[in-house]
């Protein structure tokens, strides 16, 4: 299961009582789909999928005969939380999305959230997974969001290293450094975004800056950010991979708390 905030004004939750009545929002034709059997799958032409959807949809069948669905359930700092679940079989609930033999399945509650918008695929140097841009409905921008910075469960070793990477984090660190060879190695950061106030970030480092502090571990270097390194202190950086996105993930024992959707921090 992937969750995803999708950012909502407070007057379009105020506005609707039942947010999830779709007669407002639907055509008499789009109504019609909906009521279809699970014999004809209801099918809905208002959803945009783009080129790396289609193909990681592709992929995930593939690989594993199930189809990517998308839900909404309330919650989340900002009202909604959309989540990506991949599912067996379609069944008479769903409206299906079928783009150049991919499809993908929308559960009806959530149509008057996403109509209009793009179900993307994307790939960063910290994370990769589907998201939803340019929506129509929302009045701010889309922000992905999964946990990032966590309170470790377990009494992370005992180091004079500010970062320590596991096994599966070193593994893919030299898998994106294979596809850059002429940086120096990965630099982490942080920056203001969420509610909570910081995320880190992750990008190439071709020099060393003034106050960059270095880790190298197993022939990878990690040049943390001096705003960064009083937060990263005594963390483990993992790496954690599903068919729905793939993450470093920040296990941090110095964090106070996070937002309720996990996209920041507080320290």
């Amino acid at each position: 299961m992937f969750y995803v905030r999708r950012l909502v004004s407070p007057n379009s939750l105020a506005s609707n009582k039942h947010i999830f009545n779709l007669a407002k929002s639907l055509s008499s034709s789009e109504a019609k789909q909906i009521t279809q059997t699970n014999q004809n799958p209801a099918h809905f032409e208002g959803l945009n999928l783009s080129e790396p959807c289609i193909k990681r949809l592709k992929e995930i069948y593939q690989a594993d005969k199930q189809y990517l669905k998308i839900s909404v359930e309330a919650g989340g700092c900002s009202g909604l939380n959309y989540i990506f679940t991949l599912e067996p079989k379609i069944s008479d609930q769903d409206l299906v999305v079928e783009k150049q033999g991919s499809k993908l399945l929308v559960d009806k509650e959530t149509l008057e959230f996403i109509k209009g918008a793009t179900v993307d695929y994307y790939e960063e140097l910290i994370r990769t997974g589907f998201r939803i841009i340019d929506n129509p409905n929302s009045e701010q921008a889309v922000i992905s969001a999964s946990i990032k910075a966590v309170k470790s469960s377990r009494k992370l070793a005992a180091t004079k290293a500010p970062i320590v990477l596991t096994q599966t984090a070193l593994n893919r660190a030299k898998e994106l450094m294979s596809k850059n060879p002429e940086a120096a190695g990965l630099r982490i950061g942080v920056k203001q975004r969420g509610c909570s106030g910081l995320s880190y970030t992750l990008e190439y480092a071709n020099e060393k800056k003034k106050f960059d502090e270095i880790v190298e571990q197993n022939g990878i270097k990690i040049f943390i950010d001096a705003k960064a390194q009083l937060s990263l202190l005594g963390t483990e950086m993992d790496y954690v991979k599903s068919p729905l996105s793939s993450e470093f993930v920040f296990n941090n024992p110095n964090i106070k708390g996070t937002c309720g959707c996990g996209e920041s921090f507080t320290v």
